[in-house]
């Protein structure tokens, strides 16, 4: 105990406790710990597709590079395919058209397989960008250099194993072209799942575009071997 000078009382310097509530001293006391390992959040705020994410600009460029891949890869098709009455009337074959559908449309599948099988690992193992990048590059001057073939071996007319020739080249402008498609869905598919119908109209559009240049040239069955050289060099200049 202490007294006061002023007042002579004493005062009790003695620690005070508080008494507490039965539910408090049975409450148990929150441990702290200080965990040393960094915490990651993720702003679902920043995680949203389409318009929230991409410029205004990108999404132009975005755009535009869709459409000229499912153009390139259309230009494939529809120049190929498109050709097979010419190639019939210039044969006399007409099951040629048949068997040249047939060499371009079933490789591609053996193709798409080997990429749900095989791409994962190369893109695990690389950079994902720049693997993409180097399969678009690749195969479109793959489909490119298909195409200019296809009008060099058309040039000197009939003579015998050019059947042969344009199945070969069928066989891989299918292989490009679909692995090119598969690429191209998978960049945009990545990106925004809403650019990827911009690789169908792509393609649409080459349709409309190898009737054009085939009417341009007068290109049909029947023609001389140099409008159909120059049908399918327009085709390879234009993917390239």
């Amino acid at each position: 105990e202490w007294s006061s000078s002023m007042t002579g009382e004493a005062i009790d310097a003695s620690p005070r406790t508080v008494p507490l509530r039965g539910d408090e001293l049975r409450r148990p006391r929150p441990e702290l710990r200080v965990d040393s390992r960094p915490e990651f959040r993720v702003d679902r705020s920043t995680s949203s597709a389409g318009d929230e994410r991409l410029q205004k600009r990108e999404r132009k460029y975005l755009t535009v590079l869709a459409i000229a891949l499912g153009f390139s890869q259309g230009c494939a098709l529809c120049f190929y395919v498109g050709s097979g009455g010419y190639y019939s009337a210039l044969m006399s074959d007409d099951e040629f058209f048949v068997h040249a559908c047939a060499y371009f449309y079933l490789p591609p599948l053996v193709v798409t397989f080997l990429q749900l099988l095989v791409d994962h690992r190369f893109d695990q193992r690389f950079n994902i960008r720049t693997v993409i990048r180097c399969r678009i590059l690749f195969c479109s001057l793959g489909v490119a250099a298909c195409l200019a073939a296809l009008g060099i071996v058309t040039l000197s007319g009939f003579r015998p194993g050019l059947d042969t020739d344009v199945f070969v080249i069928g066989v891989f402008l299918g292989c490009f072209a679909a692995a090119l498609l598969g690429a191209s869905c998978k960049l945009f598919g990545a990106v925004d799942p809403r650019f990827v119908p911009y690789l169908v109209l792509g393609q649409t559009a080459a349709g409309v575009y190898t009737n054009v240049v085939a009417r341009l040239l007068g290109f049909q069955p029947g023609c001389p071997p140099s409008i159909a050289a120059a049908f399918f060099g327009v085709a390879a200049g234009t993917v390239s």
